[in-house]
């Protein structure tokens, strides 16, 4: 069972977390997509937090018996997940990067070639 204590501090976080995501926003520094992440995770914390023993009965259906381990399997699996979901959006990002890289370069090369025709031109 989690403590008044501990359930009051996840309550706050939790409404700060939701805050602080709805900020970034409306300031346009977070996408929706990637805020929707948080603001799952949030709300789901934030029901846990108001009902523990929904926690609990989850716990007991995972045949584990201590809340904290509970919790601290739920946080490894979303971490891990989180980590894999962004990897592949680094390695898609990387891909996008380096075709723009390739493209920048073709038309320097074209405008080098162009500014070498006109001043030729220019000279004649």
């Amino acid at each position: 069972m989690i403590s008044k204590e501990f359930q009051i501090i996840l309550i706050i976080t939790m409404i700060l977390n939701l805050i602080i995501t709805i900020y970034y926003i409306r300031k346009m520094e977070m996408r929706v997509k990637y805020a929707l992440i948080w603001i799952f995770i949030s709300l789901f914390m934030l029901t846990i937090s108001v009902f523990p023993k929904i926690f609990t009965a989850i716990s007991n259906f995972l045949n584990i018996y201590n809340d904290a381990n509970a919790l601290f399997m739920l946080a490894i699996i979303f971490l891990y997940v989180l980590s894999f979901n962004f990897s592949i959006i680094l390695s898609r990002n990387s891909k996008k990067i380096k075709t723009l890289i390739q493209h920048i370069a073709l038309l320097n090369d074209r405008v080098d070639d162009l500014e070498n025709k006109n001043n030729k031109l220019k000279k004649n």
